[in-house]
Formats: structure tokens, sequence, C-alpha cells
């Protein structure tokens, strides 16, 4: 006798029994029928009022994502929606403004730690170019002082 289907609460994607957490939503999965507790799933709201940390590849962003779990820090990962890098970028790690400092501090230790030869005091939201400053992102180049990038909405900190 199969044992019965889970299911994520956020998402209602079905896995098989032994699964344990959404890959989508990275929460717990529940039983078909069982209820959730409020406190189980965080309330983001809509993407499109979250900040974008980092858009890269699916690896990156799923350890990123792990980091942040372990920081209480709530977080989405979705497709980052820029489509011009989708092949480069296609996911992006979304979390609430409020948060967004906390998430940039645990990306650049995050970054650091994969990327050890960077050298010492290295800002990935500084990052130069020809024209000016360029988003670690995308590369946008960008005019003027801003928390966010205008193209891949990367947060970018404030001074």
């Amino acid at each position: 006798m199969p044992l019965p289907p889970k299911i994520c609460p956020r998402c209602g994607d079905e896995y098989l029994h032994r699964a344990t957490q959404c890959t989508n939503c990275e929460i717990p999965l529940i039983l078909e029928g069982e209820q959730v507790g409020a406190e189980s799933v965080p309330q983001l709201p809509d993407v499109s009022e979250l900040v974008c940390v980092r858009a890269a590849a699916s690896s990156w962003i799923l350890a990123l994502a792990e980091r942040m779990e372990e920081a209480g820090i709530p977080h989405r990962v979705e497709a980052s929606g820029d489509t011009s890098r989708a092949r480069e970028a296609p996911w992006g790690i979304f979390v609430r403004t409020e948060d967004a400092a906390a998430a940039s501090a645990i990306d650049a230790e995050h970054m650091k730690i994969q990327m050890p030869d960077l050298p010492e005091g290295y800002d990935p939201r500084a990052t130069e170019s020809e024209d000016g400053e360029a988003c670690p992102a995308c590369g946008e180049v960008l005019a003027g002082k801003s928390d966010e990038c205008p193209s891949c909405g990367l947060f970018l900190g404030s001074e």
C-alpha cells in the first residue's frame, strides 16, 4: 500500500511521502488535509513588494537561501525576472525591505566563503566600470546613488 503524498502548503505542489521540504518555497511539506499553523509558513508579500538581494544560478541561490534560513530571515526564491540574463542568473532571492541589509550582509559573507581569493575589503555592491559603478549581479551601469539596481532589482544597500 503506497504512502500518501505530501503537499506544499504555499504552492500546492505534490511530493513523494518521504520528501520533507518544498523545492520551490523551501518550507516543510504537510500531508494532504493537515492544517498548518501560521507560524510555520512565513507570510511574505508578493515578490513585487520584496527586495532582490541577489540574482544568480540556482546553486548559488539555494546555498544563500540556506544561510538566510539559518539566520531566520524570511525569504523567497523565484525566477529573477531579468529575461535578458536568464541563462546567467535565472533565480533571485527576495526579502522584505526591513531584512534587506541583513540579507545583503549574509550575501557578502557567502561570497567571501565561495570566493576566498577576493581582495580584502572587497564590496560586492561597489563594482566599478568604465562609466562608473556597475551592478555586481547584472553589470548595469548605475546612475547616482541608489539602494536598488533599476535593471535587476539587486539590493545595493544605503551608505
